[in-house]
């Protein structure tokens, strides 16, 4: 019986990048920036690990936090 920790999972390409492309208006931070932040979000996660600056300004902590997600730094973990 294989091992499974859920440590990969897919995403529909296309709501990741419509989300993104939604961030991206809303935020206006890098395209990247909004990858990651929009996977984050569909993932469920609670909480998106970074050492980015870009993911520490208020509005999008702000952002974040309507989804449930807290941004912190590995420092803080």
């Amino acid at each position: 019986m294989p091992f499974n920790i859920n440590a990969v999972q897919r995403f529909s390409v296309l709501c990741v990048l419509s989300l993104a492309k939604n961030i991206e208006y809303e935020l206006n931070i890098y395209v990247a920036d909004t990858v990651h932040l929009a996977i984050t979000i569909i993932s469920g996660s609670g909480i998106l690990l970074s050492e980015d600056e870009h993911f520490y300004k208020q509005n999008v902590k702000d952002y974040a936090k309507k989804f449930g997600l807290e941004i912190k730094k590995l420092k803080e973990i």
